[in-house]
Protein backbone atom coordinates (compact mmCIF):
# COMPACT_ATOMS: atom_id res chain seq x y z
CA UNK A 1 0.00 0.00 0.00
CA UNK A 2 1.68 3.55 -1.01
CA UNK A 3 1.61 6.13 1.83
CA UNK A 4 -0.93 8.58 -0.15
CA UNK A 5 -3.02 5.23 -0.10
CA UNK A 6 -2.51 5.01 3.78
CA UNK A 7 -3.32 8.33 3.99
CA UNK A 8 -6.45 8.16 2.73
CA UNK A 9 -7.17 4.77 4.76
CA UNK A 10 -6.53 6.82 8.17
CA UNK A 11 -8.67 9.87 6.86
CA UNK A 12 -11.02 7.54 6.29
CA UNK A 13 -11.42 5.65 9.71
CA UNK A 14 -11.10 9.01 11.37
CA UNK A 15 -13.72 10.51 9.77
CA UNK A 16 -15.73 6.99 10.52
CA UNK A 17 -14.80 7.22 13.92
CA UNK A 18 -15.58 11.15 14.27
CA UNK A 19 -19.20 10.37 13.60
CA UNK A 20 -19.29 7.83 16.09
CA UNK A 21 -18.00 9.60 18.00
CA UNK A 22 -20.64 12.28 17.67
CA UNK A 23 -23.87 10.75 17.90
CA UNK A 24 -23.65 8.77 21.36
CA UNK A 25 -25.62 10.44 23.87
CA UNK A 26 -22.80 10.48 26.40
CA UNK A 27 -20.86 13.95 26.46
CA UNK A 28 -17.51 13.18 24.99
CA UNK A 29 -14.53 15.62 24.40
CA UNK A 30 -10.91 14.33 23.60
CA UNK A 31 -8.31 16.48 24.51
CA UNK A 32 -4.11 16.14 23.27
CA UNK A 33 -2.19 19.04 25.14
CA UNK A 34 0.41 18.33 22.92
CA UNK A 35 -0.71 18.87 19.95
CA UNK A 36 -3.03 21.66 21.34
CA UNK A 37 -6.44 19.72 20.19
CA UNK A 38 -9.62 18.75 21.42
CA UNK A 39 -12.61 17.44 19.94
CA UNK A 40 -16.58 18.18 21.06
CA UNK A 41 -19.28 15.91 20.28
CA UNK A 42 -22.75 16.72 19.82
CA UNK A 43 -23.81 16.19 23.43
CA UNK A 44 -20.73 17.54 25.10
CA UNK A 45 -21.05 20.70 22.88
CA UNK A 46 -24.74 21.03 24.40
CA UNK A 47 -24.05 20.24 27.91
CA UNK A 48 -20.59 22.73 28.31
CA UNK A 49 -21.95 25.47 26.17
CA UNK A 50 -19.41 24.78 23.14
CA UNK A 51 -19.08 24.58 19.36
CA UNK A 52 -19.28 20.66 18.10
CA UNK A 53 -16.26 19.54 16.56
CA UNK A 54 -12.95 20.74 16.55
CA UNK A 55 -11.25 22.87 19.42
CA UNK A 56 -8.26 24.26 21.24
CA UNK A 57 -6.83 22.64 24.63
CA UNK A 58 -7.62 26.79 25.76
CA UNK A 59 -11.02 26.88 24.92
CA UNK A 60 -12.03 23.72 26.51
CA UNK A 61 -10.58 24.68 29.39
CA UNK A 62 -12.17 27.94 29.66
CA UNK A 63 -15.60 26.41 28.81
CA UNK A 64 -14.70 24.10 31.88
CA UNK A 65 -13.57 27.23 34.16
CA UNK A 66 -16.95 28.90 33.27
CA UNK A 67 -19.08 25.45 34.38
CA UNK A 68 -16.95 25.29 37.13
CA UNK A 69 -18.07 29.03 37.93
CA UNK A 70 -21.54 28.01 37.43
CA UNK A 71 -21.39 25.28 40.02
CA UNK A 72 -23.73 25.15 43.27
CA UNK A 73 -20.68 22.85 45.04
CA UNK A 74 -18.02 24.74 43.84
CA UNK A 75 -15.41 23.86 46.76
CA UNK A 76 -15.79 19.78 45.82
CA UNK A 77 -15.57 20.70 42.13
CA UNK A 78 -12.32 23.79 42.58
CA UNK A 79 -10.88 20.21 44.45
CA UNK A 80 -11.33 17.56 41.45
CA UNK A 81 -10.16 20.20 38.94
CA UNK A 82 -6.93 20.89 41.35
CA UNK A 83 -6.06 16.90 41.36
CA UNK A 84 -5.38 17.02 37.92
CA UNK A 85 -3.30 19.82 38.40
CA UNK A 86 -1.51 18.01 40.92
CA UNK A 87 -1.40 14.73 39.05
CA UNK A 88 -1.46 15.40 35.23
CA UNK A 89 -2.01 11.19 35.54
CA UNK A 90 -5.09 11.49 37.68
CA UNK A 91 -8.66 10.50 37.40
CA UNK A 92 -12.18 11.56 38.85
CA UNK A 93 -15.80 10.99 38.75
CA UNK A 94 -17.81 14.06 40.31
CA UNK A 95 -21.51 15.21 40.27
CA UNK A 96 -21.53 19.06 38.98
CA UNK A 97 -24.49 20.76 40.55
CA UNK A 98 -26.54 23.69 38.68
CA UNK A 99 -29.30 25.88 39.47
CA UNK A 100 -30.73 25.83 35.92
CA UNK A 101 -30.29 22.98 33.18
CA UNK A 102 -28.23 20.69 33.47
CA UNK A 103 -28.94 20.46 37.01
CA UNK A 104 -26.62 17.69 38.06
CA UNK A 105 -24.19 16.71 35.48
CA UNK A 106 -21.91 13.93 35.80
CA UNK A 107 -18.28 14.46 35.42
CA UNK A 108 -15.77 11.83 34.29
CA UNK A 109 -11.92 12.78 33.38
CA UNK A 110 -9.24 10.14 33.03
CA UNK A 111 -6.24 10.20 30.93
CA UNK A 112 -6.30 8.15 27.50
CA UNK A 113 -2.47 7.36 25.97
CA UNK A 114 -3.66 5.13 23.32
CA UNK A 115 -1.10 4.98 20.31
CA UNK A 116 -1.18 8.24 18.10
CA UNK A 117 -2.65 9.85 21.11
CA UNK A 118 -1.46 10.95 24.55
CA UNK A 119 -3.74 13.05 25.85
CA UNK A 120 -7.25 12.49 28.34
CA UNK A 121 -10.80 11.76 27.67
CA UNK A 122 -13.77 13.71 29.23
CA UNK A 123 -17.07 11.99 29.73
CA UNK A 124 -20.35 14.44 30.83
CA UNK A 125 -23.85 12.71 31.95
CA UNK A 126 -26.57 14.93 32.06
CA UNK A 127 -28.24 12.86 35.56
CA UNK A 128 -30.95 15.90 35.71
CA UNK A 129 -33.52 13.39 34.99
CA UNK A 130 -31.89 10.98 37.36
CA UNK A 131 -31.84 13.27 39.89
CA UNK A 132 -35.26 14.69 39.60
CA UNK A 133 -36.66 10.83 40.28
CA UNK A 134 -34.21 10.38 43.47
CA UNK A 135 -35.75 14.35 45.00
CA UNK A 136 -39.08 13.00 44.17
CA UNK A 137 -38.65 9.45 46.04
CA UNK A 138 -36.70 11.18 48.53
CA UNK A 139 -40.39 13.77 49.05
CA UNK A 140 -42.25 10.68 48.74
CA UNK A 141 -39.82 8.58 51.43
CA UNK A 142 -40.42 11.57 53.83
CA UNK A 143 -44.47 11.86 53.68
CA UNK A 144 -44.27 8.16 54.26
CA UNK A 145 -41.71 8.31 57.26
CA UNK A 146 -43.84 11.56 58.72
CA UNK A 147 -46.81 9.37 58.33
CA UNK A 148 -45.20 6.60 59.84
CA UNK A 149 -44.04 8.76 63.14
CA UNK A 150 -47.49 9.77 63.36
CA UNK A 151 -49.20 6.35 63.27
CA UNK A 152 -50.45 5.56 66.87
CA UNK A 153 -49.36 2.11 66.01
CA UNK A 154 -45.95 0.28 65.89
CA UNK A 155 -44.81 -0.68 62.57
CA UNK A 156 -41.06 -1.74 61.98
CA UNK A 157 -39.61 -3.04 58.51
CA UNK A 158 -38.08 -6.41 58.69
CA UNK A 159 -35.49 -7.92 56.32
CA UNK A 160 -35.17 -11.85 55.84
CA UNK A 161 -31.56 -13.17 57.01
CA UNK A 162 -30.74 -16.39 55.21
CA UNK A 163 -29.17 -19.19 56.13
CA UNK A 164 -28.38 -22.43 54.19
CA UNK A 165 -30.89 -21.15 51.38
CA UNK A 166 -33.63 -20.66 54.16
CA UNK A 167 -34.49 -17.54 55.53
CA UNK A 168 -33.30 -18.47 59.62
CA UNK A 169 -34.14 -15.09 61.33
CA UNK A 170 -35.50 -11.28 60.09
CA UNK A 171 -33.37 -8.22 61.19
CA UNK A 172 -35.06 -4.39 62.11
CA UNK A 173 -33.78 -2.01 59.00
CA UNK A 174 -36.59 0.62 59.95
CA UNK A 175 -39.25 1.31 62.86
CA UNK A 176 -41.90 4.04 63.35
CA UNK A 177 -41.64 6.58 67.02
CA UNK A 178 -44.54 4.10 67.95
CA UNK A 179 -42.65 0.92 67.74
CA UNK A 180 -39.94 2.85 70.21
CA UNK A 181 -42.01 3.97 72.80
CA UNK A 182 -43.55 1.10 72.79
CA UNK A 183 -40.74 -1.62 73.37
CA UNK A 184 -39.56 1.17 74.91
CA UNK A 185 -35.96 1.39 72.72
CA UNK A 186 -34.64 3.68 71.03
CA UNK A 187 -34.00 3.17 67.32
CA UNK A 188 -30.87 2.53 67.36
CA UNK A 189 -30.96 -0.40 69.55
CA UNK A 190 -33.50 -1.58 67.23
CA UNK A 191 -31.91 -1.21 63.37
CA UNK A 192 -29.86 -4.52 62.84
CA UNK A 193 -30.97 -6.48 65.82
CA UNK A 194 -33.10 -9.33 64.93
CA UNK A 195 -36.89 -10.34 65.97
CA UNK A 196 -35.40 -12.86 68.36
CA UNK A 197 -33.25 -10.00 70.16
CA UNK A 198 -35.85 -7.18 70.47
CA UNK A 199 -39.09 -9.08 70.56
CA UNK A 200 -38.43 -12.49 72.08
CA UNK A 201 -41.80 -13.22 72.69
CA UNK A 202 -42.69 -13.54 69.15
CA UNK A 203 -40.39 -16.28 68.69
CA UNK A 204 -41.73 -18.27 71.58
CA UNK A 205 -44.94 -17.79 70.61
CA UNK A 206 -44.85 -18.86 66.87
CA UNK A 207 -45.54 -15.77 65.08
CA UNK A 208 -41.70 -15.42 64.20
CA UNK A 209 -42.67 -18.63 62.03
CA UNK A 210 -45.58 -16.96 60.13
CA UNK A 211 -43.68 -13.92 59.63
CA UNK A 212 -41.15 -15.87 58.08
CA UNK A 213 -43.54 -17.87 55.65
CA UNK A 214 -44.82 -14.10 54.93
CA UNK A 215 -41.46 -13.01 53.74
CA UNK A 216 -40.59 -15.92 51.53
CA UNK A 217 -44.22 -16.73 49.94
CA UNK A 218 -45.95 -13.45 50.38
CA UNK A 219 -48.93 -14.90 52.27
CA UNK A 220 -50.21 -11.88 54.66
CA UNK A 221 -50.88 -12.04 58.15
CA UNK A 222 -54.25 -11.09 59.45
CA UNK A 223 -54.61 -12.20 62.79
CA UNK A 224 -56.83 -10.30 65.51
CA UNK A 225 -57.44 -10.41 69.56
CA UNK A 226 -53.85 -12.89 69.79
CA UNK A 227 -52.98 -13.67 73.11
CA UNK A 228 -49.28 -13.42 74.40
CA UNK A 229 -48.23 -14.35 77.81
CA UNK A 230 -45.16 -12.57 78.98
CA UNK A 231 -44.10 -15.04 81.59
CA UNK A 232 -45.08 -12.15 84.88
CA UNK A 233 -48.06 -11.57 86.87
CA UNK A 234 -50.80 -9.54 84.35
CA UNK A 235 -48.41 -10.11 81.46
CA UNK A 236 -51.11 -11.33 79.04
CA UNK A 237 -51.44 -9.04 76.56
CA UNK A 238 -53.67 -9.25 73.20
CA UNK A 239 -53.14 -7.97 70.03
CA UNK A 240 -54.17 -7.25 66.59
CA UNK A 241 -51.35 -8.55 63.93
CA UNK A 242 -50.75 -7.29 60.21
CA UNK A 243 -47.76 -8.40 58.26
CA UNK A 244 -47.43 -8.11 54.36
CA UNK A 245 -44.54 -8.33 52.40
CA UNK A 246 -42.65 -5.51 50.50
CA UNK A 247 -40.42 -7.72 48.27
CA UNK A 248 -38.98 -10.75 48.41
CA UNK A 249 -37.11 -11.07 51.65
CA UNK A 250 -38.57 -7.80 53.21
CA UNK A 251 -41.96 -7.57 55.32
CA UNK A 252 -43.62 -4.51 57.12
CA UNK A 253 -45.24 -5.67 60.53
CA UNK A 254 -47.62 -3.32 62.28
CA UNK A 255 -49.84 -4.50 66.01
CA UNK A 256 -52.28 -2.65 68.04
CA UNK A 257 -52.54 -3.83 71.63
CA UNK A 258 -56.49 -4.17 71.87
CA UNK A 259 -56.07 -5.86 75.50
CA UNK A 260 -58.23 -2.85 76.98
CA UNK A 261 -60.60 -3.64 74.01
CA UNK A 262 -60.71 -7.30 74.63
CA UNK A 263 -61.29 -7.02 78.47
CA UNK A 264 -64.15 -4.98 77.77
CA UNK A 265 -65.73 -7.20 75.53
CA UNK A 266 -65.70 -9.84 77.91
CA UNK A 267 -67.30 -7.88 80.47
CA UNK A 268 -69.98 -6.23 77.81
CA UNK A 269 -70.41 -10.20 77.21
CA UNK A 270 -70.56 -11.40 81.14
CA UNK A 271 -72.76 -8.51 81.78
CA UNK A 272 -75.32 -9.29 79.15
CA UNK A 273 -75.05 -12.80 80.45
CA UNK A 274 -76.09 -11.84 83.80
CA UNK A 275 -78.61 -9.04 82.32
CA UNK A 276 -80.06 -12.33 80.51
CA UNK A 277 -80.05 -14.79 83.37
CA UNK A 278 -81.69 -12.02 85.74
CA UNK A 279 -84.17 -10.89 83.18
CA UNK A 280 -85.68 -14.46 82.59
CA UNK A 281 -86.20 -15.33 86.06
CA UNK A 282 -88.30 -12.52 87.29
CA UNK A 283 -92.39 -11.94 87.12
CA UNK A 284 -91.85 -8.55 85.12
CA UNK A 285 -91.51 -8.52 80.99
CA UNK A 286 -88.46 -7.02 80.01
CA UNK A 287 -87.76 -6.35 76.72
CA UNK A 288 -85.13 -4.73 74.57
CA UNK A 289 -86.27 -2.04 71.74
CA UNK A 290 -83.98 -0.99 69.29
CA UNK A 291 -83.82 2.37 67.82
CA UNK A 292 -87.08 1.81 65.68
CA UNK A 293 -88.92 1.27 68.86
CA UNK A 294 -89.17 -2.22 67.89
CA UNK A 295 -88.68 -5.62 70.01
CA UNK A 296 -85.42 -7.42 69.28
CA UNK A 297 -85.45 -9.43 73.00
CA UNK A 298 -88.01 -10.39 75.76
CA UNK A 299 -87.92 -12.22 78.97
CA UNK A 300 -88.94 -15.62 79.06
CA UNK A 301 -91.56 -14.16 81.91
CA UNK A 302 -93.73 -13.21 78.57
CA UNK A 303 -95.62 -16.85 78.55
CA UNK A 304 -97.22 -15.44 81.91
CA UNK A 305 -98.14 -12.62 81.42
CA UNK A 306 -99.53 -12.74 77.33
CA UNK A 307 -99.54 -16.12 77.48
CA UNK A 308 -97.34 -16.25 73.93
CA UNK A 309 -93.74 -17.40 74.11
CA UNK A 310 -90.82 -15.25 73.47
CA UNK A 311 -90.32 -16.47 70.21
CA UNK A 312 -93.89 -16.32 68.99
CA UNK A 313 -93.97 -12.77 70.87
CA UNK A 314 -91.00 -11.67 68.23
CA UNK A 315 -92.66 -13.17 65.65
CA UNK A 316 -94.41 -10.64 63.18
CA UNK A 317 -97.17 -9.74 63.06
CA UNK A 318 -97.16 -10.63 67.08
CA UNK A 319 -94.31 -8.51 67.74
CA UNK A 320 -96.40 -5.14 66.72
CA UNK A 321 -99.31 -6.67 68.88
CA UNK A 322 -97.10 -7.62 71.83
CA UNK A 323 -95.64 -3.70 72.20
CA UNK A 324 -99.26 -2.81 71.77
CA UNK A 325 -99.95 -4.52 75.16
CA UNK A 326 -96.73 -3.84 76.68
CA UNK A 327 -97.44 -0.11 75.95
CA UNK A 328 -100.53 -0.41 77.96
CA UNK A 329 -98.68 -1.58 81.08
CA UNK A 330 -96.37 1.20 81.17
CA UNK A 331 -96.36 5.07 80.76
CA UNK A 332 -95.87 5.72 76.84
CA UNK A 333 -92.22 7.43 77.24
CA UNK A 334 -90.41 7.72 74.10
CA UNK A 335 -86.99 7.10 73.79
CA UNK A 336 -84.36 8.43 71.30
CA UNK A 337 -82.39 5.17 70.72
CA UNK A 338 -82.25 1.61 72.06
CA UNK A 339 -83.90 0.79 75.20
CA UNK A 340 -85.17 -1.69 77.88
CA UNK A 341 -89.12 -1.61 78.69
CA UNK A 342 -89.88 -3.11 81.58
CA UNK A 343 -93.93 -4.48 82.33
CA UNK A 344 -95.21 -5.93 85.62
CA UNK A 345 -95.67 -9.29 85.38
CA UNK A 346 -98.99 -8.56 86.78
CA UNK A 347 -101.87 -6.27 85.13
CA UNK A 348 -104.33 -4.07 87.53
CA UNK A 349 -108.02 -5.91 87.60
CA UNK A 350 -110.21 -5.16 84.37
CA UNK A 351 -113.82 -5.73 83.42
CA UNK A 352 -113.85 -8.62 80.83
CA UNK A 353 -115.98 -7.72 78.11
CA UNK A 354 -118.17 -10.63 78.00
CA UNK A 355 -121.92 -11.90 79.31
CA UNK A 356 -120.62 -15.60 80.32
CA UNK A 357 -120.32 -16.06 84.15
CA UNK A 358 -117.19 -17.31 85.02
CA UNK A 359 -116.60 -20.89 86.01
CA UNK A 360 -115.99 -21.46 89.49
CA UNK A 361 -117.00 -17.80 91.16
CA UNK A 362 -120.49 -18.72 92.85
CA UNK A 363 -120.69 -21.88 94.39
CA UNK A 364 -124.60 -22.67 93.18
CA UNK A 365 -122.79 -23.56 89.59
CA UNK A 366 -124.23 -26.39 88.08
CA UNK A 367 -121.77 -28.85 85.84
CA UNK A 368 -123.36 -31.31 83.17
CA UNK A 369 -120.95 -33.99 81.85
CA UNK A 370 -121.08 -36.14 79.17
CA UNK A 371 -118.25 -38.97 77.66
CA UNK A 372 -117.29 -39.67 74.22
CA UNK A 373 -115.18 -42.65 72.97
CA UNK A 374 -112.18 -41.72 70.67
CA UNK A 375 -110.28 -43.38 68.47
CA UNK A 376 -106.78 -44.47 68.71
CA UNK A 377 -104.34 -41.29 68.17
CA UNK A 378 -106.99 -39.24 67.97
CA UNK A 379 -106.15 -35.60 69.47
CA UNK A 380 -108.48 -33.48 71.26
CA UNK A 381 -108.65 -29.72 72.15
CA UNK A 382 -110.10 -28.28 75.24
CA UNK A 383 -110.75 -24.67 74.95
CA UNK A 384 -112.78 -22.15 76.99
CA UNK A 385 -115.20 -19.30 75.74
CA UNK A 386 -112.30 -17.07 75.34
CA UNK A 387 -111.23 -18.42 72.08
CA UNK A 388 -114.08 -17.62 70.27
CA UNK A 389 -115.45 -14.15 72.06
CA UNK A 390 -113.63 -12.19 70.09
CA UNK A 391 -114.64 -8.15 68.94
CA UNK A 392 -113.11 -8.30 64.65
CA UNK A 393 -111.73 -5.25 63.63
CA UNK A 394 -114.86 -4.66 61.03
CA UNK A 395 -116.52 -4.53 64.52
CA UNK A 396 -118.33 -8.24 63.89
CA UNK A 397 -118.57 -10.85 66.89
CA UNK A 398 -116.32 -14.20 66.34
CA UNK A 399 -117.98 -16.92 66.86
CA UNK A 400 -117.93 -20.76 68.10
CA UNK A 401 -118.54 -22.06 63.94
CA UNK A 402 -115.64 -19.33 62.98
CA UNK A 403 -113.34 -20.92 65.85
CA UNK A 404 -113.90 -24.51 64.82
CA UNK A 405 -113.28 -23.91 61.15
CA UNK A 406 -109.80 -22.27 62.37
CA UNK A 407 -108.88 -24.83 64.68
CA UNK A 408 -109.74 -27.54 61.86
CA UNK A 409 -107.81 -25.84 58.80
CA UNK A 410 -104.85 -25.13 61.47
CA UNK A 411 -104.50 -28.62 62.70
CA UNK A 412 -104.19 -30.01 59.60
CA UNK A 413 -100.92 -28.44 58.66
CA UNK A 414 -98.37 -31.18 60.16
CA UNK A 415 -96.60 -30.09 63.20
CA UNK A 416 -98.82 -27.19 64.09
CA UNK A 417 -98.63 -25.89 67.53
CA UNK A 418 -101.10 -24.01 70.04
CA UNK A 419 -98.83 -21.19 69.44
CA UNK A 420 -100.05 -20.37 65.78
CA UNK A 421 -103.63 -21.41 66.80
CA UNK A 422 -103.27 -18.42 69.57
CA UNK A 423 -100.93 -16.21 67.16
CA UNK A 424 -103.99 -16.52 64.72
CA UNK A 425 -106.68 -15.80 67.18
CA UNK A 426 -104.66 -12.43 67.76
CA UNK A 427 -104.44 -11.31 64.47
CA UNK A 428 -108.28 -11.50 63.92
CA UNK A 429 -109.23 -9.47 67.29
CA UNK A 430 -109.69 -6.06 66.85
CA UNK A 431 -107.16 -4.92 69.83
CA UNK A 432 -104.59 -8.03 69.39
CA UNK A 433 -105.30 -9.51 72.79
CA UNK A 434 -107.93 -11.24 74.34
CA UNK A 435 -111.47 -10.22 75.89
CA UNK A 436 -111.69 -13.24 78.14
CA UNK A 437 -109.74 -15.65 80.04
CA UNK A 438 -108.67 -17.91 77.02
CA UNK A 439 -108.00 -21.50 77.57
CA UNK A 440 -106.33 -24.17 75.03
CA UNK A 441 -105.32 -27.72 75.59
CA UNK A 442 -103.94 -29.86 73.39
CA UNK A 443 -104.65 -33.94 74.12
CA UNK A 444 -103.07 -36.50 72.55
CA UNK A 445 -104.62 -39.95 72.81
CA UNK A 446 -102.05 -42.82 72.04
Amino acid sequence: MTDAAAQRMSRSHAGLLAGVFDEVDVGLVSVNPDSDFAHVNRTAAALVNMPVGDATVAAFNGAIANLAQRALNQGEVAEWLGSLERDPTAEFKSLWVFADYPTHLGVVSKPAPYPGFDGRIWAFYDNSPLARAVKASDHANARLRASADTMLDPQVLLEAVVEDGRIADLVTRDANNATCDYLGLHKAELIGRSVRQTMPIMARSGMLAQFIHCAEWGDPVILDGVAFDSGIPGGLRYYDIRASRAEPGWISVTWRDVTERSELAQRIAESEEHFRLLAEDVGDVVVRLDEDGMMTWISKSIEHVLGATADHALAAPQRRQIRLSLDRRRPPHRFPGPALALAPGTAPPVELATDSIPVGILKETKYDDRSYTVPPAAEILVFSDGAFELALADGQRWSLAQFIDLFARTAARPGWTLDELTGALQDRSASGLFEDDCTLVRLHIP
